[in-house]
């Protein structure tokens, strides 16, 4: 949930760099996620293929979140 909202509160920022800002916050979100895939990994609470399908997505999430915060 932090992702989308960080991402909507830096859209309603004036200036590039609070934007920019915003959107790194959001990127490192993303990247605490990561942690909770592998952390999820190692108790073997989802089955593998629905695991490798959210890291699949996450990888996609913290490319688009790489490219705004340039």
């Amino acid at each position: 949930m932090s992702i989308p909202l960080n991402i909507g509160e830096a859209s309603g920022k004036v200036s590039p760099a609070e934007r920019l800002h915003g959107h790194a916050i959001a990127r490192g979100e993303a990247m605490e996620c990561g942690t909770i895939i592998d952390v999820v990994r190692l108790i073997d609470v989802i089955p593998p293929d629905e695991l490798n399908e959210g890291r699949q997505l996450l990888i996609r999430i913290v490319s688009m979140l790489s490219k705004m915060c340039r």
